[in-house]
């Protein structure tokens, strides 16, 4: 959808790979010290674990590492294919022990890892096309996982668009669809906007880190305390941001 409505943007591979399985939250809980709340274990580099306890008796685990295209030319792609997770246990030997045990544990869940090629591009200046389509979820923000809140983006779009397309015809005189999506538009482009200067400012972020030359601990130590003014998205209300711009509209104000 993207590509029909804007056929001159691209994304291409990042160099990055995730590994998502799930093992059973029985054997999970029997990890010493492994937080039972969603949990980003950070490393350098780009590389992390991401742990989370799901509904039932499921409980996630997510690795994410830099990896180059395969040797063999197997072509990178965006969807979930089957990893053997033993293949990259020797990575995490550096983490701590909550985070080798669990690793541990996925790589024998195995078949059960799906890898999933990273892929990214520029900010798209909006995300309606034509006054008539309207781009949501990963068609409006190829982020490659950024903020680990793609789900959350996604239905943040919806409610959104819900919204303004209700506004929009359901004022005295009804408006065109246009008008709706417009508003739309002017919420969500303005967003990731946002969060696009976000990447920008980690990638300054990492570039500095990495000439300072500090220790493994040091430089996370650092990553997370310069971070600390970039969590704001997690705290971002929608339903907040669409009543603002509604109360800035003359129609909205007239209908008031």
């Amino acid at each position: 959808m993207r590509q029909y409505a804007f056929p001159a943007h691209s994304i291409s591979y990042i160099g990055q790979s995730a590994y998502r399985t799930i093992i059973s939250k029985s054997r999970a809980v029997s990890i010493r010290d492994m937080p039972w709340v969603p949990v980003f274990w950070h490393n350098v580099g780009g590389k992390y674990v991401f742990t989370c306890p799901l509904g039932g008796d499921d409980f996630e685990v997510t690795a994410r590492i830099r990896q180059p295209q395969p040797a063999d030319g197997q072509e990178q792609v965006s969807w979930g294919r089957p990893y053997d997770f033993r293949q990259l246990l020797h990575e995490y030997d550096e983490f701590c022990p909550p985070v080798r045990a669990v690793v541990q544990l996925a790589a024998e869940s195995d078949p059960g890892t799906q890898e999933f090629a990273l892929f990214a591009g520029p900010r798209l200046d909006a995300v309606v096309a034509n006054g008539a389509v309207a781009l949501i979820g990963d068609a409006a923000h190829p982020l490659s996982g950024a903020f680990g809140a793609g789900a959350g983006f996604a239905l943040e779009d919806c409610h959104a668009l819900r919204r303004c397309v209700e506004w929009a015809w359901t004022q005295e005189n009804p408006l065109p669809l246009g008008d709706g999506l417009a508003l739309f538009d002017s919420v969500r482009s303005s967003h990731y906007r946002r969060l696009y200067s976000v990447l920008d400012k980690m990638k300054g972020m990492n570039a500095a880190l990495l000439q300072e030359g500090l220790d493994i601990d040091s430089e996370i130590e650092e990553r997370v305390r310069r971070a600390e003014d970039e969590r704001w998205m997690y705290h971002y209300k929608v339903d907040e941001a669409v009543d603002e711009l509604l109360q800035g509209s003359s129609h909205y104000s007239q209908r008031r």
